[in-house]
């Protein structure tokens, strides 16, 4: 009873190997300046666009697949702007679908939605980063491509012009592309997840046969 229980276990325990994704670092494979470029390079991909209305103070805001959050604070916005009501703030994008591809208008603004010189820190899943530096009194665009499926999106204030009269504010506009979208309810494991299911079937393999040998060598002659 006591090596059934176990082979039990073991059967489990390779099961949920065998069904826990493992998490793969987002690689940067190509970026973008310039948005026509971008959306050329991702055909099929879509444009969600903001709709903040007259005035936007919550703690978050969705659009379609993508929902932005402020950590610590509110998403604050108006009209086609996002940005958050603390400045120095982050903005989090959720993505309930990943995607594979991004593209942003943005930069660094002040309390009246002013944009100042300074850049953006964009980090994928936590991990590979990109920089959008925007001068010159307006927004620019960056747009980046992973090799990884992405499901959440970092925007934090890495610099801005000391000079500026008001603190900084992380901001958005007009809308964001996204392509390549894929469902991760099929996801392919990754190689070491294979390793290790192949390791767990392999010891629940060995432990059948032992435990086989064993009864054969018990039952009487």
């Amino acid at each position: 009873m006591m090596r059934m229980r176990q082979i039990t276990h073991w059967i489990v325990g390779a099961m949920i190997v065998a069904g826990t994704p493992v998490a793969a670092g987002a690689t940067i494979t190509q970026t973008f300046s310039n948005r026509a470029d971008f959306v050329a390079a991702t055909s099929g991909g879509s444009t969600l666009t903001f709709n903040l209305g007259a005035s936007y103070d919550a703690p978050s805001y969705s659009v379609g697949p993508l929902t932005i959050t402020a950590p610590g604070t509110n998403v604050y916005g108006a009209g086609n702007l996002v940005s958050t009501e603390i400045d120095s703030n982050a903005l989090v994008f959720t993505f309930s679908t990943p995607i594979t591809a991004l593209g942003l208008f943005g930069g660094v603004a002040d309390e009246n939605f002013n944009y100042i010189d300074g850049t953006l820190s964009i980090a994928l899943n936590g991990g590979a980063t990109a920089s959008l530096t925007a001068k010159g009194g307006s927004a620019a665009y960056l747009g980046f491509i992973s090799d990884t499926a992405i499901s959440q999106v970092t925007l934090s204030i890495a610099s801005f012009d000391v000079n500026a009269t008001s603190a900084p504010f992380a901001t958005l506009e007009q809308q964001i592309d996204v392509a390549g979208g894929r469902d991760t309810n099929g996801a392919v494991p990754e190689p070491a997840t294979w390793m290790m299911m192949i390791v767990g079937f392999g010891c629940v393999g060995g432990s059948l046969r032992r435990t086989q040998r064993l009864l054969r060598i018990g039952q009487p002659a």
